[in-house]
């Protein structure tokens, strides 16, 4: 009989990356990410796909759909304890995750653990941070970790627009909630992003729509009649519109909507 080869933690870290970027309905043996991952680390699909359901099970916001595995590890809750906002987990801090996958990247490589599904952060990786305030290497850190962010906030909400449940994901964008810019600590939080599509995420960012704390959409009179008929009839039916969050997978935060909804209200 073969000896089952213990998870390390770093591959637990590795998997938890995928995770985040994963919907809890791919996961499985045929996902071609998890494919690729399980031969990267010597590991069968089926095994890298449990993996995933063991994090899954260990992710307290995981509703309704696909079950995790119970049989976790040890390692399996400290690094999913690690990632996540304290005492929330599956709340995952995303630049924490980030930087730990950096930091498993070989050195003198462009190759990489993580799968295709995240080769803009593994091409990324191979840049070391800049000592000196090199603006550049700032700009594709940047860039690289709202990639990340992005990914990661598509999977979580079931890679669907809030408002236009539009699922090609393409199209779909991730809006931070509370400014990237403004408010550095939630800036990587799972919790803090919705995915729109571009012309919402533009609205949202220059408070022409508002949503509550409760997921209700507001439209601003100016978005309302900026265009012709048709656009505003079309606006108009957005307005008290409920967003339909309960099935996201960790929940976006809700003082948070109600905090950057007082922004929106402030410019009405």
């Amino acid at each position: 009989m073969a000896v089952r080869k213990s998870w390390s933690r770093e591959e637990v870290t590795i998997a938890l990356g995928l995770y985040a970027v994963t919907p809890a309905s791919k996961i499985s043996g045929k996902n071609k990410a998890i494919q690729e991952l399980a031969k990267l680390l010597g590991r069968s699909p089926g095994s890298v796909s449990y993996k995933l359901s063991n994090l899954l099970e260990l992710d307290k916001h995981r509703k309704g759909g696909p079950k995790g595995f119970g049989n976790y590890s040890k390692t399996d809750e400290e690094i999913m304890k690690k990632f996540s906002a304290e005492g929330d987990p599956g709340n995952l801090k995303l630049d924490l995750l980030h930087d730990a996958l950096a930091g498993l990247c070989d050195e003198n490589s462009s190759s990489f653990y993580i799968p295709q599904n995240l080769r803009l952060l593994r091409d990324s990786l191979i840049i070391e941070e800049p000592r000196t305030g090199n603006e550049v290497l700032r700009l594709i850190r940047t860039r690289t970790n709202q990639s990340y962010f992005r990914s990661s906030v598509l999977a979580n909400c079931g890679e669907k627009c809030a408002i236009t449940e539009c699922n090609i994901p393409s199209l779909l964008e991730a809006a931070h909630i509370l400014p990237w810019t403004a408010f550095v600590e939630a800036r990587m939080e799972i919790s803090n992003g919705i995915p729109l599509i571009p012309l919402f995420h533009k609205a949202y960012d220059q408070n022409l729509i508002g949503i509550t704390a409760d997921g209700v959409i507001k439209v601003s009179k100016k978005l309302l009649l900026s265009g012709d008929k048709t656009f505003g009839s079309f606006m108009s039916e957005l307005e008290n519109k409920k967003l339909h969050m309960e099935s996201y997978r960790t929940p976006i935060n809700r003082d948070y909507l109600s905090q950057r909804y007082k922004e929106f209200s402030d410019h009405i």
